[in-house]
């Protein structure tokens, strides 16, 4: 489990901060502090007219965006354009604390990107993914700030240029490169590890093939290659084992099969049944059964156990 990251926002609560970088200028208010819990499970449907940028301090939750949810935690940072609706929700046994920022990027297209801040600035506008993952570095900066800010005992400049340069990391981890850089990286082992990555971060949430293409800018296609290179087998069937290897572990802490089926992004028993059956030779009741005797009571779950 991820150790929880102790911030705190006070020192940088509403400040607002702006840097022109040449042809762009980025201007950002920051947010709050915010906990999901079971005293605020949503912050409901909403959007913005500008970027709103989340980095997940601690704990894990949901992030609803367009039509697709995606699964956050400590270290990820997601992203919702503008005008875009979105939702940042937790389930009644999760919690979530993330830190969020208000972004608005104007451009003077009479001129060209020179800076390497621009040159991020712009592959952003050109394309970015909506939520890069494990990206823990960045809490480097907060840690900066709450040093900063305890010896100062104020806002400084020192909080202004980290902020500064949080924001513009932030952005740079979630553009996506330009294509001529792309192609190079196609067939790397660099990209089926980010894929690799990508499934094992979102097995409780549906997974299509087509969403991990989109999400590493890269096609179906190439993803059946390096599956087929690297693995010997196809991108659908290591998603379907890599769930059914963390269904029979929810199996085992006897969650029910409905419950199992849902917590490895199966809407349907049938479906869930079959597919299990086919990893593991026996319908999930019947492994439950096998495998009850391995079963602790331990928990928030409590039950009388047969022993077979």
């Amino acid at each position: 489990m991820d150790k929880n990251y102790n911030f705190s926002s006070s020192p940088i609560n509403g400040m607002q901060v702006n840097e022109s970088f040449g042809k762009y200028t980025v201007s950002c208010k920051i947010g709050y502090l915010c906990d999901f819990n079971l005293m605020q499970i949503s912050n409901q449907p909403h959007f913005h007219d500008c970027y709103e940028l989340c980095i997940v301090t601690s704990g894990e939750g949901n992030f609803s965006y367009g039509n697709n949810v995606y699964k956050v935690k400590q270290g990820d940072i997601f992203v919702a354009d503008s005008e875009v609706i979105h939702e940042i929700s937790v389930s009644k046994l999760q919690d979530l604390q993330l830190i969020y920022f208000l972004i608005q990027i104007e451009t003077d297209n009479n001129l060209s990107p020179k800076s390497i801040q621009d040159q991020s600035i712009e592959s952003f506008l050109s394309g970015h993914k909506v939520i890069t993952v494990a990206q823990k570095q960045m809490f480097a900066y907060f840690l900066f700030i709450d040093t900063y800010y305890s010896a100062k005992k104020s806002r400084g400049y020192g909080i202004e240029q980290a902020l500064k340069s949080l924001i513009l990391e932030s952005i740079d981890l979630l553009a996506v490169k330009s294509e001529r850089l792309l192609k190079g990286q196609l067939h790397s082992p660099n990209t089926f590890e980010a894929a690799l990555d990508y499934i094992d971060h979102n097995l409780n949430n549906k997974i299509t093939v087509s969403e991990v293409a989109r999400q590493l800018n890269v096609s179906e296609r190439t993803l059946q290659y390096l599956f087929k290179k690297y693995l010997n087998r196809t991108i659908v069937d290591y998603i379907n084992e890599k769930k059914m290897v963390l269904a029979a572990h929810h199996l085992k802490k006897q969650f029910s099969v409905s419950e199992t089926a849902c917590q490895v992004g199966i809407g349907g028993c049938p479906q869930f049944t079959r597919l299990f059956k086919k990893y593991f030779g026996v319908g999930p009741k019947k492994y439950q059964q096998l495998h009850s005797s391995e079963f602790k009571d331990f928990g928030r779950r409590k039950q009388k156990l047969e022993i077979i």
